[in-house]
């Protein structure tokens, strides 16, 4: 038997199902009710549930007074029989109280529907974990409809014997489309067969046949949606084992052309339908969404393909990685420390998370207006060497930065006996202009690249126009995602035609990880949220209004305001010399914090693509790591500590699925609140907009302790709105 709690109609009640029913099986049954009394309180109604075509063999075992007075036994409680049809209305066959009263049992019209509730509620209180499965730490779910999420419905887990599977299958009865002669049914995945199969035993039973008339097969979810449709789709039922958005149902009537009666799902996230709603194919048995632990917020680079019932877990805790000198990569003092003064870097600016201005950089180099030193040295050992005499063309964009290049290349090319004359000059976008090059050389310029995608577009189009002729890529400053991305780009760039090699040089290269997810893209998204839900004149809310002015200001960057100051969200954090991973002669008021951003983004990309002292940082299904809390105490200057969280991925920084981990970073951020209003812990609204970001993610625990903390110590108009906002967003 299945056996489980219900309330229905404020009546409590103790459910006995019995999907089948054998006479040989009538000692194991009396034993099996006597250890269901045992776990439950009194109930005030006791119901003996079984299917309905086993009335006759229940009205033999009611004869049997042995039975009555195993089921009778909780003297306070009414013990009624009901049976289901094969539509899954319920009907009380027998009152077996001596002092039965009608008036104290449940209504049958709800008692159908909370049977099911509560049935479903105590599957999932057993297999929560199994029913709902969380992402292996620092990665996220695609699931086969190519939607990310953190956490997976697996419907099979549900049940793990014949009666549980039989009450699933008796759940989805009341489900059936009387109005068709269903001869298949189609579910989603072989994973729910044992329901499926429950439930075509039982069409067959009510029907009064030994054979199935009804049969089922998967169509394999959305890889089979379009090649699995039936030939004949009035005589088929769709069965969905789980949808989180319940989108898969819609499709199917839409695509196979069904009555939205014709499509069920077992669970969903999303609520089961009213009877005041119509079903456009969203008809749901159980909502799963009081159970679920998903955070919908949650970002992760690492992605886990889910494939049928397949997936990873986690086989340890996360490797906490402290980051010390040996994590330096060599080109931060040639490519980020010799241009810390103001201007170079640019964060947050023309879309780009670091925006490298040529214009400012060649300032270090300059002499009575031309470009000189190694710069000049660099270029003139480009063109000396690799850019041939037919030269006929230069591709340049037309950002000021790439015309200023462009200026000093042509300076170059000139004391080099280039004829400027016979040089053409085209737009990056002029496609048809390019062929009419013909196969002179082409020196393609741009002052910096990220990923290269510009270079990529016109060695595409120059190929498209028969160019056949060298080419050669040039760029001042290349700030690329990994070192391995940087040399499988120039490995593809520089593959010419027919085996021919083409050129490409930069002269200052530096990784600082995958700029696609930009904390200050996503901190404006969210302080839009906090404003909008605010009220005009909210104390504290100017504090707000100024920082998101600040983030909106794309044209010219953050100008030095990486993150948030607790007394002035327009004033820069504190650095203070004696920065390790620099030489100690810099001068702090001159640095230009952008250039701190980048190294911070550099020694962790140098993490991720390196091992050091055995450690690399970096997740996968069977091993996550993150930065250790540890971290946010050894560099304790508060721009550090912004940097740290907002060049790291988020998954390096999700600390769930350890308590200890989360607790210490919960003890790191409490001291620095503490400490809000000196330099200390002028950056805790900056880690608070973090956690708030799901940049760092904390278990529950911690996290709740972290805003008890948040709100003894920040008690400024401007922290309360965030500490209130953080609370009702993860509805602490």
């Amino acid at each position: 038997m299945f056996v489980f709690d219900c309330y229905s109609e404020e009546k409590n009640c103790l459910v006995l199902f019995l999907g089948q029913y054998d006479p040989r099986s009538r000692a194991s049954l009396s034993s099996e009710i006597q250890e269901a009394y045992k776990q439950s309180l009194t109930p005030e109604v006791i119901i003996f549930l079984y299917p309905k075509y086993i009335s006759s063999e229940i009205s033999e075992l009611l004869l049997d007074n042995s039975f009555i007075i195993d089921i009778t036994r909780q003297k306070h409680s009414q013990v009624i029989c009901v049976h289901f049809d094969k539509h899954g209305v319920l009907k009380i066959q027998k009152n077996l109280s001596n002092e039965g009263n009608s008036n104290a049992l449940p209504d049958m019209k709800y008692l159908s529907r909370d049977i099911t509730k509560y049935g479903y509620r105590h599957l999932l209180d057993l297999r929560k974990n199994e029913v709902l499965v969380r992402s292996p730490a620092g990665t996220i779910f695609v699931k086969p409809s190519g939607k990310e999420k953190e956490e997976f419905i697996y419907a099979s887990a549900l049940a793990r014997n014949s009666c549980e599977h039989q009450f699933l299958a008796m759940s989805l009865l009341s489900f059936f489309p009387a109005d068709r002669e269903i001869e298949y049914i189609y579910i989603d995945t072989a994973s729910i067969s044992a329901i499926a199969e429950s439930l075509t035993y039982y069409l067959s039973r009510f029907q009064n046949t030994n054979c199935k008339q009804v049969k089922y097969e998967s169509f394999s979810s959305y890889d089979g949606m379009d090649t699995q449709c039936p030939d004949n789709t009035d005589s088929a039922w769709v069965i969905i084992s789980a949808s989180a958005s319940m989108s898969m149902g819609k499709k199917i009537v839409k695509s196979w052309r069904l009555n939205p009666k014709q499509v069920i799902t077992i669970l969903s996230y999303q609520s089961t339908l009213a009877d005041t709603e119509d079903n456009i194919g969203n008809a749901l048995v159980f909502s799963v969404d009081d159970y679920s632990s998903r955070d919908d917020k949650s970002k992760s680079p690492v992605k886990v393909q889910v494939q049928g019932e397949s997936f990873a877990a986690e086989i340890s805790t996360p490797i906490p990685i402290l980051f010390g000198l040996a994590h330096k990569p060599k080109l931060i003092d040639s490519a980020i420390y010799k241009y810390t003064k103001k201007g170079t870097f640019s964060l947050n600016r023309k879309s780009v998370r670091v925006h490298v201005d040529y214009s400012e950089l060649r300032k270090n180099y300059l002499s009575k207006g031309k470009v000189s030193g190694k710069l000049f040295e660099w270029l003139n050992q480009v063109v000396k060497w690799s850019i041939p005499k037919n030269l006929k063309c230069i591709v340049i964009g037309n950002d000021e930065s790439d015309i200023i290049f462009l200026k000093d290349v042509k300076h170059v090319l000139k004391n080099n006996g280039f004829e400027l004359k016979n040089i053409t000059e085209i737009h990056a976008d002029s496609h048809s202009e390019m062929c009419e090059i013909g196969e002179g050389g082409v020196l393609i310029l741009s002052s910096a690249i990220s990923s290269g995608h510009n270079f990529v577009d016109v060695n595409r189009a120059l190929r498209l126009a028969g160019h056949k002729g060298m080419r050669i890529f040039v760029t001042a400053f290349t700030t690329s995602h990994t070192v391995k991305e940087f040399n499988l780009f120039k490995q593809s760039l520089t593959q010419g035609f027919n085996g021919f090699r083409y050129a490409f040089f930069t002269y200052k290269k530096i990784s600082l990880g995958d700029k696609s997810i930009s904390s200050w893209e996503s901190e404006k998204m969210w302080i839009t949220g906090l404003i909008n839900g605010a009220k005009d004149e909210e104390p504290g809310l100017h504090y707000w209004l100024s920082r998101k002015s600040m983030l909106e200001k794309v044209g010219t960057g953050l100008d030095g305001k990486v993150g948030l100051k607790f007394s002035n969200s327009t004033g820069k954090l504190q650095f203070a010399p004696d920065f390790v991973f620099w030489p100690p002669s810099y001068e702090v008021d001159k640095v230009c914090h952008e250039a701190v951003y980048m190294t911070v983004c550099a020694i962790l990309q140098n993490a991720r693509d390196n091992y050091v002292s055995g450690q690399k940082l970096g997740s996968n299904i069977y091993q996550h790591s993150v930065i250790a809390p540890e971290n946010f105490v050894r560099f304790n200057d508060s721009l550090l500590q912004s940097c740290i969280w907002r060049a790291a991925y988020p998954s390096e920084l999700d600390y769930r699925r350890s308590e200890v981990l989360s607790n210490d970073f919960q003890r790191i951020l409490s001291k620095i609140m503490v400490s809000c209003n000196s330099e200390r812990g002028e950056v805790c609204l900056d880690l608070l907009i973090a956690i708030a970001l799901r940049w760092i993610k904390l278990s529950k625990k911690a996290l709740n302790k972290l805003l008890i903390d948040a709100e003894e110590h920040l008690v400024e108009p401007h922290a309360k709105l965030l500490v209130e906002q953080i609370k009702f967003e993860f509805q602490l």
